[in-house]
């Protein structure tokens, strides 16, 4: 009976094997003024993204320790994100792939991912990004060649980064 309905901001997290699920995302449809999503849950996949497509006043979206791959990604792409924080091992140079559907994204954190310079090169699909994080991931100075074409971008933080002056 719209309990939800003025909840702006939620935040699943699960770290337990028998945790949230996929189908437990359903739940979001009860908030249609929904603008912050946080999901920490390493049983989160692409399927659960079904759940998460239709809700056009998402301006937030953070990804921890989820399975969410470029595939789930996509399915977002109707999104007017503004911001996508992307986190954990399974976070690849592939899932970066999806950032071509987020032309408006403004502000992006990968963290403690397996992304390498190489997966940088879809930066370029992301030009009015004002803010850039990349920390504890394999990415080193060439990948800043990649980082050097966003015109637009008045923050960058590179914590646990193995980048050198030559890179900076």
């Amino acid at each position: 009976d719209s309990l939800y309905a003025d909840f702006e901001f939620v935040w699943f997290t699960s770290t337990a094997n028998d945790g949230l699920r996929d189908e437990d995302l359903a739940v979001l449809q009860q908030f249609p003024r929904l603008k912050v999503l946080e999901i920490s849950a390493p049983l989160i996949t692409d399927e659960a993204m079904v759940h998460v497509e239709g809700i056009k006043s998402l301006r937030e979206l953070t990804l921890y320790q989820t399975q969410v791959t470029s595939r789930g990604l996509r399915r977002l792409g109707g999104i007017p994100l503004a911001k996508l924080v992307l986190a954990g091992s399974d976070v690849t140079d592939d899932t970066l792939r999806a950032l071509e559907f987020f032309p408006d994204l403004r502000r992006l954190m990968i963290s403690e991912t397996s992304v390498t310079d190489v997966g940088l090169a879809q930066l370029k699909h992301v030009p009015n990004l004002e803010k850039l994080i990349l920390s504890d991931s394999p990415i080193c100075d060439s990948g800043m060649d990649h980082v050097a074409k966003l015109k637009c971008l008045k923050e960058l933080e590179l914590p646990g980064l193995a980048i050198t002056d030559e890179g900076v």
